[in-house]
């Protein structure tokens, strides 16, 4: 029995791939530390344009106070670190507000604060902007003339912007303060996307025996969500759209004037030319912000097809993880003609943001009432990502060979047991196979509707075949099943495994369920290799390196926070989409690390291997090979892994989530010759994949 130190604390986690909540000793701080390593303040103070800029802005409106001939004091609401109030009180404010009411930041802020030396010129309010209150002897003594603030998200009004404006101007701040950002404007462009179609419809599955057609809307509720789907479209390749608009100004936020409070609530109907024929499927959008008073400097978030700086290249434009572009998804698709009209519809609440399309002129285009946030298929708890994986035609296709090799292999009659989430692949099993049965573990109601109409919709599939058991993949025994089962089935894909081999939960329920009669059943996938190859990360470093000084600030205490914060409170190895992040290889081809045959038993292993690099290297990308049969695979790593070259950027499944660990110390710049010596290992009992990489440089 495991005891805990003096100072720890017991967590209760989920083990995604045991399948169940475990008991892990954590430090007494851990709750602490979590919040503040996924806070992504030090995404914000990585991002050296955001902080020239808003230093810029703030010395433009001091400057503009000063030649009025007024005293200058500074609001600056959602402080963080305290950035914005240094830069305030080294230009020279006479009084500055700092409002913070995230008390892990507070604390950090202070700090920071104090070690630069302006404890005594920045008052440090623990509240939310809306409790503070004005007066003598209150938190503020009087209102303040210039706002800074950065309560922004990739939505720009998400995190409550229109609240926070409105009430200050109300409450806090002069009829005639300045605001920095003072103004900003927010762009939409229509765009026909096969690649951005994959991750909002279900698309068709394509077999040997006809197409499996997805139901039709009035069905299964598969219209479009509403929600934004947050991107890094610069990464997005050329040949993936095409641009049915140009990009158009379609809100404009007006921060600064006063007793005209931002609309909590409001529409614009605009007309574009359509430059492009084609199939409207996708709304690009994204926001940039004058930052100064004369509205000459500005932070633009555009890609970089748009982006206004002609200068701006893959290589520098700037890298924002806490400001990305969106895309957003019409209720409907609208086939269009170069040189016609469309009407790009544009609604928000408070919070929220929705996009929609029409052929009608704008007066004819009644208001809507709510922005609706969520529906359709994603009610299923349907990702993104997830759906690109669905809609998958390489995947699918490699499912189908697979099965088809099975089949050929089966006597019949036999049965199939399917164990995976929100999973299409026993549609695809009983369109390829001819099974008797098909048992699916139990979905939620929405996917189960979703299986339920699929099977109305598509002739090639009878409802006879397959059988939905009220057990989950968690709770299943083969004695739940009236039939013998000879064939299990997965992709494996399960809700809370967020990096890729926690899907080995697949492993212990297969081994689980055929512990007694291991000869007699077949397992799909059969075999999971983890693979890894070492990379130059061209930004992604950043969530985990340390600032030092930010714009002539020390900001080693905040350092010294996030460092702790991410060790103690983030794994190792994180998940990442990284077709969005770009990596260089390092290495001439990637290894494998170790490998899980899934009808063998579950024990401890360890694997060590060596692998040769040379140049900078700064972390590590890692993912998983299913080996569906011996001949076909199903991985999710790099598209074409047999064609990566040293130096040269790495092509990602763009519909997966690859694992990262960043070297905490990289000092390789220059060397030819590095040595990685990798260890991996794997815990039975814990159900946990552990990784040791350490480097070393040949000299």
């Amino acid at each position: 029995m495991s005891t805990a130190k003096i100072g720890s604390t017991f967590i209760q986690t989920f083990n995604a791939m045991k399948g169940k909540l475990d008991w892990q000793i954590k430090p007494k701080d851990y709750d602490y530390c979590r919040e503040v390593a996924r806070s992504a303040y030090a995404d914000m103070l990585h991002d050296y344009e955001r902080n020239r800029l808003y230093y810029v802005g703030l010395r433009a409106a001091i400057k503009q106070k000063r030649e009025e001939g007024e005293e200058v004091h500074v609001l600056d609401i959602g402080t963080g670190t305290g950035l914005l109030s240094m830069m305030a009180a080294e230009i020279g404010a006479d009084s500055i507000t700092a409002v913070e009411e995230f008390n892990p930041i507070a604390n950090v802020a202070q700090d920071v604060i104090a070690s630069n030396g302006f404890s005594d010129k920045i008052k440090l309010i623990r509240k939310r902007s809306t409790d503070v209150e004005v007066g003598s002897g209150k938190d503020m003594e009087r209102r303040a003339n210039i706002l800074v603030t950065e309560v922004f998200d990739t939505e720009l009004i998400g995190e409550g912007a229109i609240g926070v404006f409105n009430h200050a101007h109300k409450e806090l701040l002069t009829d005639d303060c300045l605001v920095v950002p003072c103004e900003c404007t927010m762009y939409a462009q229509v765009v026909e996307s096969n690649l951005a179609s994959k991750w909002n419809n279900l698309h068709p599955i394509i077999t040997k025996h006809g197409n499996i057609e997805p139901p039709q809307e009035k069905e299964s509720g598969t219209s479009s969500a509403l929600a934004l789907h947050d991107v890094q479209l610069t990464q997005v390749k050329s040949e993936w759209f095409k641009p049915i608009t140009n990009p158009v100004p379609i809100f404009k936020f007006d921060f600064e004037t006063p007793n005209k409070p931002i609309p909590l609530n409001n529409q614009v109907n605009l007309t574009s030319k359509v430059i492009n024929s084609g199939s409207c499927n996708a709304i690009f959008v994204w926001w940039d912000a004058f930052m100064d008073p004369a509205k000459k400097v500005l932070l633009s978030c555009a890609p970089i097809w748009a982006h206004p700086d002609k200068n701006i290249t893959k290589e520098n434009i700037p890298w924002r993880n806490h400001w990305m572009q969106a895309i957003y998804y019409p209720t409907k698709n609208l086939d269009v003609k170069v040189n016609e009209d469309l009407t790009i519809i544009g609604n928000h609440n408070e919070y929220s943001l929705m996009f929609d399309l029409s052929t009608k002129k704008p007066q004819e285009i009644t208001p809507i009432e709510s922005v609706v946030p969520f529906g359709g298929i994603h009610l299923a708890g349907i990702s993104r990502t997830r759906l690109g994986q669905m809609n998958n035609e390489k995947r699918n296709a490699s499912f189908i060979r697979a099965l088809e090799l099975f089949q050929s292999k089966m006597k019949e009659p036999f049965n199939i047991l399917s164990l995976s989430d929100l999973t299409l692949l026993p549609l695809i099993a009983a369109a390829t196979t001819s099974a008797s049965k098909i048992y699916i573990s139990k979905q939620n109601k929405y996917m189960e509707t979703l299986l339920h109409d699929y099977i109305k919709s598509n002739k090639t599939l009878t409802n006879s075949k397959m059988v939905f058991l009220d057990q989950s993949n968690e709770d299943l025994q083969l004695e739940n099943i009236p039939d013998k089962i000879d064939l299990i089935i997965g992709e494996p894909y399960f809700t809370s495994c967020y990096l890729p081999w926690y899907n080995l939960f697949y492993w212990y329920k297969v081994h689980e369920l055929i512990k007694n009669a291991p000869q007699s059943v077949h397992v799909m996938p059969q075999k999971m290799e983890i693979w890894a190859i070492p990379v130059e990360y061209q930004d992604l470093w950043k969530i985990r390196s340390p600032l030092v000084e930010v714009e002539g600030f020390n900001v080693k205490h905040f350092d010294d926070i996030i460092m702790k914060s991410c060790d103690i409170g983030d794994a190792d190895v994180e998940p990442q989409p990284l077709w969005e992040y770009p990596c260089i290889a390092k290495s001439e081809k990637p290894v494998k690390l170790i490998s899980f045959h899934l009808k063998e038993s579950i024990e401890n292993k360890t694997s060590m291997v060596s692998i040769p690099a040379r140049g900078k290297i700064n972390g590590m990308a890692l993912w998983a090979n299913w080996f569906l049969t011996e001949e076909v695979i199903d991985s999710c790593g790099p598209v074409q892994s047999s064609i990566i070259k040293h130096g040269e950027f790495i092509d990602w499944d763009v519909h997966s989530k690859q694992g990262v660990y960043l070297f905490k110390n990289t000092s390789t710049e220059d060397s030819n010759s590095i040595n990685i010596e990798c260890t991996t290992s794997f815990d039975a009992s814990e159900g946990d994949v552990k990784f040791s990489f350490s480097l070393n440089v040949m000299l």
